[in-house]
């Protein structure tokens, strides 16, 4: 693949109940992934979380020069294996999505139907991504009657990919503020004769990503147990190891990667172990 420029957008929808009733208004969230693709039509990507987004996104790399692609990914078990062991036992709330010419060709667990209205407009109007969102408003609605649908979105990373560089910009959200954090990946000709694959930019970004939010939360949970004085043998605390488990493998992850290509970052790297301390001192202050 010659470039792709691409972004991922972390969404919040508030939906009001129609009628006029007093029940309080619903949430959807969801992340947006939009990979174009040489000589095919756009593809969406939606997910519960930003790691599974990127993830199922290079997966789906595997299969883009097959036979019926992408009609080839509906009811394809293999795209599942994107998810870690942490995330099966301990977020039951996951679900992920593929869209083509806006209808899903490819889901797993259950989301809100707004999302599949919204791809449905977006792909007849994609010009507005606004006023797909106005029109999924208006579809939902039995009466006939528009939502006035609140939409939040804030970009969560930027991938600017071409095989001689791939660079990704990740945005935190870090004490009430935004900074980015940034790493460009070359290629090592005798390692990577053909430059920088686009499954490998995606991959480095997912690990990334799933590191900084899992060490908050294996961090979060650490000092949360320590106040309750909970057991060794309690779920959180099995739900802490398995968390510095899959940090661990994230590590590797990275690691190997930083042997394939050369990695410069901007600034240096998060630590995850440091992460999941400033973590445990945060969740500190708050409980105390």
């Amino acid at each position: 693949m010659k470039s792709l420029t691409t972004s991922l957008l972390r969404e919040k929808f508030i939906i009001p109940e129609s009628g006029g009733t007093n029940e309080a208004p619903l949430t959807a969230l969801s992340n947006r992934l939009a990979l174009t693709l040489e000589g095919q039509e756009p593809l969406v990507i939606r997910a519960q979380n930003m790691h599974s987004c990127i993830r199922l996104a290079a997966e789906i790399l595997e299969y883009k020069d097959t036979e019926n692609f992408p009609e080839n990914l509906k009811g394809n078990p293999l795209l599942k294996q994107i998810e870690s062991e942490y995330e099966r036992a301990y977020n039951h709330r996951r679900w992920l999505a593929v869209y083509h010419k806006g209808l899903p060709v490819w889901r797993d667990g259950d989301h809100h139907l707004l999302l599949d209205l919204i791809e449905k407009c977006a792909f007849k109007h994609p010009a507005s991504y606004q006023e797909a969102i106005t029109l999924a408003g208006t579809m939902l609605e039995k009466t006939g009657k528009t939502l006035e649908i609140a939409y939040e979105g804030n970009i969560a990373l930027i991938i600017d990919y071409s095989p001689e560089r791939a660079k990704n910009s990740i945005v935190l959200r870090q004490a009430g503020r935004n900074t980015t954090f940034s790493f460009s990946i070359f290629p090592i000709n005798s390692l990577a004769p053909a430059g920088v694959p686009l499954s490998a930019c995606l991959n480095a970004a997912a690990a990334f990503v799933e590191g900084i939010q899992l060490a908050f939360v294996v961090g979060a949970n650490t000092e949360k147990m320590r106040r309750r004085g909970l057991p060794p043998e309690s779920f959180m605390a099995k739900q802490i190891a398995a968390g510095q488990e899959r940090l661990s493998f994230l590590e590797k992850e990275i690691s190997g990667l930083e042997e394939r290509f050369k990695i410069t970052y901007r600034p240096e790297p998060p630590a995850f172990d440091q992460l999941t301390l400033q973590a445990e001192k945060l969740t500190a202050r708050l409980l105390d």
